[in-house]
């Protein structure tokens, strides 16, 4: 049986997208580093960074999950600009291996609609689409 490779955020990941993207340096008892400095008003610049840099799977990983807690708070908070959820959508789709669990996370598929994230039914048109 093949058994996927699951994917973390690592601590070397956080500290190398600290460094680059000038991000909020969090204390050693700091959990889900990418809910706790998620910005809701550098989504662009994020996936921007996400599309052009080189980066490994690790820092991949992080980055794309502050991409999706930032755009989920730009959901809740003041909407999005128009074009930001086809580049999220281009990346995700781009490493879809990587982020089969990640997209299944956000879509909640075992949960009621309405108890989802503002960013629910984007990923569960993913799911949908590509059989998740």
């Amino acid at each position: 049986m093949n058994n996927p490779i699951q994917y973390f955020v690592t601590k070397e990941a956080i500290a190398t997208l600290t460094e680059k993207l000038n991000l909020p340096i969090l204390d050693e008892r700091s959990q889900d580093w990418q809910l706790e400095i998620s910005d809701h008003t550098r989504i662009a610049e994020f996936i921007t960074y996400y599309e052009k840099s080189t980066l490994n799977k690790d820092e991949k990983f992080a980055l794309m999950n502050l991409i999706l807690s930032s755009f989920d708070d730009a959901l809740n908070m003041t909407g999005v600009t128009p074009g930001l959820w086809c580049r999220i959508r281009d990346c995700l789709i781009s490493d879809l291996d990587m982020f089969r669990d990640l997209i299944r996370y956000w879509a909640l598929i075992d949960e009621d609609y309405y108890e989802g994230f503002e960013l629910t039914p984007y990923m569960r048109e993913l799911v949908v689409q590509y059989s998740l």
